[in-house]
């Protein structure tokens, strides 16, 4: 929400980016998949022209050393106990290997964890988000903010001779369900009829499995 308010708002005040990156840094300190929303702001901002400008401020960067500073008891704890956790997380994919059909394997893993009507429908919306570009400002943002963990884990499968859990994209796939609730939104306006019955059958059929 603050990032939301510094980006789209015509005139956003600078010290929202100490909030954005104080609660940063409580995502970081609830699990390390907090640092792409780090990664996704940055990249949204550098992609876009509009807002680049906030590349030349001090404010993004003092909001990122906040988010430090409150993540900085993992890292105080990290350093007094040998880097446990640290070690312990960067060495679950295993020994480096190729293997090339497990970045399909990542990905069919993750679209029965979110049911493979909801993963489509997910996909479908990012596409049309990706082919809107940058200039789909809110929409852009999402992407940046959700792609990179689904990208990064997905990608790492393809070296890791360790199992790769599914559910370590799926803080990515967060990102994108308002993506599917806007294109859903849009196309109940021409053609209600094929909306009403997908979103009938998915309740249902998830019901059903539960």
């Amino acid at each position: 929400i603050c990032v939301a308010h510094l980006v789209f708002d015509a005139k956003p005040d600078g010290r929202l980016w100490l909030a954005a990156g104080f609660w940063g840094g409580v995502a970081m300190l609830s699990k390390y998949h907090g640092v792409f929303f780090f990664v996704g702001v940055f990249l949204f901002i550098l992609s876009s022209k509009k807002r680049r400008h906030w590349l030349t401020s001090p404010w993004p960067y003092l909001g990122a050393v906040v988010g430090m500073l409150v993540f900085s008891p993992v890292v105080i704890w990290n350093v007094q106990h040998d880097f446990a956790s640290f070690a312990f997380q960067s060495g679950r994919t295993g020994e480096s290997h190729f293997y090339p059909w497990k970045p399909l394997q990542m990905l069919l893993g993750q679209a029965l964890f979110l049911t493979p009507w909801i993963w489509l429908g997910l996909v479908v919306a990012a596409r049309e988000a990706v082919a809107g570009g940058v200039a789909e400002g809110k929409r852009w943002l999402l992407l940046c903010l959700g792609l990179p963990p689904i990208a990064l884990f997905t990608l790492l499968a393809a070296g890791a001779s360790s199992t790769m859990f599914y559910h370590w994209a799926m803080p990515g796939y967060l990102f994108l369900f308002p993506l599917l609730g806007d294109w859903l939104a849009r196309k109940a306006q021409a053609r209600p009829r094929l909306v009403h019955r997908w979103s009938v059958a998915s309740a249902g059929i998830t019901a059903a499995l539960v």
